[in-house]
């Protein structure tokens, strides 16, 4: 798919469990039109990044992924310290990635 998915929740109207093509699941929650609302947050990016600002590292975690014999790769609530020691090291420089098309993942 273009863009990610997620289960639609009792917060979006309409029957719960199916997967929605909403971009970071925020239409429930959105009041105004969404490519305004992304448009506003890119152009503040850029206005950051024309000032030299560093701007923060941004993760996007499929906890439903899958390795080559079908397990998660993230098996449960218990491990999920793992994305976050992942997310520290590459922040750090210390954790390999593959990169992909929309961006690095754990090797």
């Amino acid at each position: 798919a273009a863009t990610m998915g997620s289960e639609t929740t009792a917060a979006a109207a309409g029957q719960q469990g199916v997967v929605r093509r909403d971009p970071f699941a925020m239409l429930p929650f959105c009041g105004y039109n969404m490519a305004d609302y992304f448009s506003h947050w890119l152009k503040l990016g850029q206005g950051l990044r024309n000032r030299g600002a560093e701007l923060p590292a941004i993760f996007y975690v499929n906890w439903f992924r899958t390795d080559a014999s079908g397990r998660f790769v993230w098996p449960g609530f218990g491990e999920n310290a793992r994305v976050l020691k992942w997310m520290l090291q590459r922040l750090e420089k210390k954790a390999g990635a593959e990169e992909h098309v929309f961006g690095y993942s754990p090797r």
